[in-house]
């Protein structure tokens, strides 16, 4: 993933209560480089590939919900995360997936150029899946840090 790095947390919301952090953020550009393995249908064509891709999105708004539960260690409170779900708002979408039609490349270049030029229909086909694999990615970032970092040290005015 290129990019995240340079994304604007636009706004937090913590719910101690309900053990549920909500951010909102924004990326200007974001890249995801994947392996794929498509069989199916985009549309009314069938497909059936695999191989090296990448989709790329401008001005992406995005909502990150993260469930946890606190965990005591040694005197100080860690999350543990349990659920992750994030939702992707792209201004602009392109994608590369070459083999999208299996053995015959020139019908598989010709339809990912038909789903960058019809990108906000090719992201509609592809939203859930998508949504899901990016929030894998970023809650196991997020696992990381709170498994590392006590709680009260990442919001100052948490009690443990």
């Amino acid at each position: 993933m290129h990019g995240l790095s340079k994304s604007i947390w636009k706004s937090a919301k913590l719910d101690t209560k309900k053990h549920e952090l909500v951010l909102e953020a924004f990326s200007k550009y974001l890249r995801m480089d994947f392996q794929y393995e498509a069989t199916g249908k985009i549309l009314v064509i069938t497909v059936q590939g695999n191989g090296p891709a990448f989709i790329e999105f401008d001005n992406l708004n995005s909502t990150h919900t993260l469930k946890f539960k606190p965990v005591n260690n040694k005197g100080k409170t860690f999350w543990t995360v349990t659920d992750y779900t994030t939702e992707i708002n792209p201004g602009a979408m392109r994608s590369k997936l070459p083999n999208l039609l299996k053995g015959n490349q020139l019908a598989s270049d010709q339809l990912s150029e038909f789903l960058n030029t019809d990108w906000k229909l090719f992201w509609a086909q592809i939203k859930g899946p998508g949504e899901e694999s990016y929030g894998q990615i970023v809650k196991s970032m997020a696992q990381r840090v709170f498994d590392q970092i006590p709680i009260a040290d990442i919001f100052k005015n948490i009690e443990n």
